[in-house]
């Protein structure tokens, strides 16, 4: 008979509970460390000269989307692009400026059309406001101190059901089932002394005796299956430091 395995030692609980209580200590103190990391770019970014400032956090992508917002030309894009038009204000005739370039930014194109310079200084203009509003969000936010997440609280449940099948094999059975095993090897070997199989020209089929073919499997004779479900539970609480 094989060996029984019953304890939870033996189907890997120990490691998993390790390795779970390991696993969720490491990502505490990685996302302390985030934090402080995280806390000492913002300084250095705030210390910045106002160009580096505006290069590193205002993007193309930035620029271009408050150009949509401010100057639509109504299918999804803008109007400062180099060769469109632009329409100086003109009081006399009642003509506003269009688009809207001085009266939004305080630049005037001087041409009838928008050139690569017009558009350079434009958007140079855009990214410089955009990096003003972030300059002032984060110098608030700097302002209010270091403020830290941390673990307050919490509990760590592992939890495992397991379920052990133990196949005997026939020899190990009980004899109160009042029929003995049949020796199939000791029928054929008993049959196969009155045959001659060199001079047989086709198979002969032997009375009562059949033969199976399959692959092996944990599931044979003397073996034990074992079906085990390991799972976890982590409960966090947190509170802030300022």
């Amino acid at each position: 008979m094989a060996r029984l395995i019953t304890t939870p030692v033996e189907l890997g609980f120990t490691d998993f509970v390790g390795k779970l209580i390991s696993d969720t200590f490491d990502a505490i103190l990685t996302s302390q460390a985030s934090q402080e990391e995280r806390w000492i770019e913002l300084r250095d970014l705030l210390g910045k000269s106002e160009e580096d400032f505006a290069n590193e956090i205002v993007s193309d992508d930035d620029v271009t989307a408050s150009l949509i917002q401010l100057f639509p030309n109504g299918d999804g894009g803008h109007l400062v692009e180099a060769g469109l038009p632009y329409q100086a204000e003109n009081q006399r005739r009642s003509q506003a400026e269009s688009p809207p370039i001085f009266q939004t930014l305080g630049y005037k194109p001087t041409g009838k059309k928008l050139t690569n310079i017009d558009v350079l200084a434009i958007r140079q203009l855009v990214k410089n406001e955009i990096s003003v509003k972030q300059f002032e969000v984060l110098s608030a936010l700097m302002n209010k101190g270091n403020t830290r997440v941390i673990v307050d609280g919490g509990k760590i449940n592992a939890k495992m059901t397991f379920n052990i099948l133990q196949v005997e094999d026939e020899e190990d059975a009980p004899a109160s089932t009042g029929s003995k095993p049949v020796r199939t090897d000791l029928l054929f070997s008993n049959r196969a002394k009155t045959l001659n199989f060199a001079t047989l020209s086709k198979p002969l089929a032997l009375k009562n005796v059949h033969f199976f073919l399959k692959p092996t499997s944990d599931k044979d004779p003397q073996s034990t299956t074992v079906k085990a479900n390991i799972y976890s539970e982590v409960e966090i609480q947190f509170k802030t430091i300022s």
